[in-house]
């Protein structure tokens, strides 16, 4: 979720294994060598022309590297298995270390956002937490509020949220299998936008109360009354486990020109990336 802040960014394709990342190099430090990443360290992934590598980012030797430093504006590079030269920013060259790996976020009009998300079923596993792991640290480097799991291509009832302003500890959240068991007859109005639909804002009417159920990370069943900013996130963002994205709230108008604003941006990222290469 969007308004003065970001719930999710990004897109691209995901590495296919820990071994796919074998080496990178600075073009500011260049000659200097580090070991292979760890074989039981799981993946990063691609977002845009940024590789989140496995383990740390190693700093290949020398001059090869050198040789795409003209191709683009980067500060580190990095070499696939297949012999692939990507470009990572600096920013991404920041995550290149510890369990949770950032995820690359489903960008409109993208079919997987309409797809209805499934339940989880069974209690609340490793496998559900290493997911919202990877949900929350996506969410943060966003930076965002609110996460579902389909804006990661996962069909399924997860959310993460964290409601925190930037002077106040981090105090994330977790909602598996999260349902509205009551809603107020009151409305409320809220400026949203949602990073799944970048650079498009606009006011969606929601209920302004809602009594919630979910499992939480560990698997205990909630019960919490939400409203104000809560209330916004949480609808917003178990909008997308039905498929449904904050501009299909809008007029027919509003929508076809959000969605053509979209289309081209796409293209025009993809004739950059074209010509960059």
């Amino acid at each position: 979720m969007k308004a003065d802040f970001c719930a999710e960014s990004g897109t691209g394709p995901n590495l296919s294994g820990a071994n796919d990342v074998m080496w990178s190099g600075r073009k500011s430090g260049l000659g200097q060598t580090a070991a292979a990443p760890a074989q039981n360290h799981r993946p990063r992934f691609a977002v845009s022309s940024a590789i989140y590598p496995t383990a740390q980012a190693a700093k290949r030797t020398a001059a090869s590297a050198a040789a795409f430093a003209c191709l683009m504006p980067s500060d580190y590079w990095v070499w696939t298995a297949s012999g692939a030269c990507v470009c990572l920013t600096a920013r991404a060259a920041l995550h290149t270390s510890g369990a949770m790996a950032l995820r690359p976020i489903l960008i409109a009009p993208d079919p997987r956002l309409k797809e209805k998300s499934k339940p989880v079923e069974g209690p609340v596993t490793d496998e559900h937490r290493r997911l919202m792991d990877d949900m929350l640290e996506t969410m943060y480097d966003a930076p965002g509020i609110g996460l579902a799991a389909i804006q990661i291509g996962e069909p399924l009832r997860i959310i993460v949220m964290d409601l925190a302003r930037d002077d106040e500890p981090k105090a994330p959240r977790y909602f598996v299998n999260p349902e509205i068991l009551w809603k107020s007859e009151e409305m409320f109005s809220y400026e949203e936008g949602c990073l799944s639909v970048p650079e498009i804002y606009d006011d969606v009417e929601r209920r302004a109360r809602v009594k919630l159920r979910y499992l939480d990370y560990n698997g205990n069943q909630i019960e919490d009354d939400c409203e104000g900013l809560y209330a916004v996130c949480i609808q917003h963002e178990m909008d997308h486990l039905e498929g449904v994205l904050f501009i299909d709230h809008l007029s027919r108008l509003k929508k076809e020109k959000a969605l053509s604003k979209l289309k081209k941006a796409k293209k025009l990222a993809e004739e950059n990336k074209e010509h960059r290469l």
